[in-house]
């Protein structure tokens, strides 16, 4: 589009199986829940991210379950898909109970998270913007668990922006999915995804870890459902 876009009603981007972007040549305004599936890129000269607003990647990696590199999808229902961080493969008496495979960039990370076996990973959004206004929420987390099995894993989020403003409430999350307990079984923790910032200036109003300007960046491993098995890795 070469002028201004304004997103008012929820909205579902699909590029499963092949990376698709998104081009505005004006104000990207997002005022509703935008869903994203596969890999997406934004790509516009302001994206304001309003309070009201979200894009939202959970469960988003694959059209089914169980998907994902080698060595990063668990052997069992009772594992849990790796990303940026490990995540255990198979419950904690099987020979194969070792961690999975991570995979994909730390400072670019374009990658969707792997599923498990009733879960699917999160997403991939990539946003290029002169300005970004972050207000609200961009979630690429992995899939919770359905049944008594493992979570899916994080996805990816790459923010390339020039200045970064926004209101305290704005985060980023690529966060693993936590596994299910039913009455004879649990599961384990997703592990977390991948999260890159780069701005040349920020004016935004939160300050995290102590770092003013910076909104909250969440990567951490999905939950386990009892003490048997492994909470997921933390992604990056």
């Amino acid at each position: 589009a070469t002028g201004d876009v304004r997103l008012e009603q929820q909205l579902t981007m699909t590029a499963l199986g092949s990376p698709t972007s998104f081009v505005v040549g004006g104000e990207l305004y997002i005022g509703a829940s935008v869903t994203v599936m596969g890999e997406v890129h934004l790509n516009a000269t302001t994206m304001n991210l309003t309070s009201s607003g979200s894009v939202v990647g959970t469960g988003g990696s694959h059209s089914s379950d169980g998907q994902g590199p080698s060595g990063s999808v668990p052997t069992d229902r009772y594992g849990a898909g790796s990303h940026g961080g490990a995540a255990t493969k198979a419950n904690s008496w099987s020979s194969d109970s070792h961690w999975g495979a991570i995979y994909g960039s730390t400072f670019h990370p374009t990658e969707v998270g792997a599923g498990a076996t009733y879960a699917t990973g999160g997403a991939a959004l990539r946003v290029t913007a002169e300005v970004l206004e972050l207000s609200g929420s961009i979630e690429m987390d992995g899939e919770s668990a359905s049944g008594a099995s493992g979570g899916g894993a994080g996805g990816s989020v790459w923010l390339q922006v020039g200045v970064l403003r926004g209101g305290a409430g704005g985060f980023v999350s690529a966060v693993g999915g936590s596994s299910t307990y039913t009455s004879y079984s649990g599961g384990s923790g997703g592990g977390g995804g991948r999260v890159a910032l780069y701005c040349t200036s920020s004016e935004h109003d939160s300050s995290w870890r102590g770092f003013a300007g910076l909104p909250e960046l969440r990567v951490w491993g999905g939950g386990s459902s009892e003490s048997s098995y492994r909470r997921g890795g933390s992604g990056t």
